[in-house]
């Protein structure tokens, strides 16, 4: 966890609530959505993940985080959402548009898991 993140998360209030303004609480969000895309590229690169599965993964994490922003913070427009995550996964998988247009046209989308032996599962 980056160390301003953990500065962050240890100056909260312990009262059970937080109080953050939309910027601080988009800024919360996209370290943590930064630090996600870092762990998934890493993972690319010592060739655990596919840079497709990576890509998803991060979308999925990030379309999550912009939409609990959305309920927190609803008359906000622009802190934190849907492009910022995009720009997320482009790192990840720069063909992400093109993974993500396969994966709709698939129905149902799946997984096609190839172990180190080419099996398939």
């Amino acid at each position: 966890m980056p160390l301003e993140l953990l500065h962050v998360i240890n100056s909260l209030p312990s009262k059970g609530y937080i109080q953050m303004t939309p910027s601080e609480a988009a800024a919360l969000l996209s370290a943590r959505l930064a630090e996600y895309a870092s762990d998934r590229r890493k993972d690319v690169a010592r060739g655990a993940e596919t840079p497709a599965l990576a890509g998803v993964l991060v979308q999925k994490f990030g379309y999550g985080l912009a939409d609990a922003f959305r309920l927190v913070f609803p008359d906000d427009r622009g802190s934190f959402g849907y492009p910022e995550v995009d720009a997320a996964v482009a790192t990840v998988d720069p063909e992400w548009r093109s993974h993500q247009d396969t994966r709709w046209s698939a129905r149902p989308a799946g997984l096609s898991l190839q172990s180190a032996g080419g099996a398939t599962e």
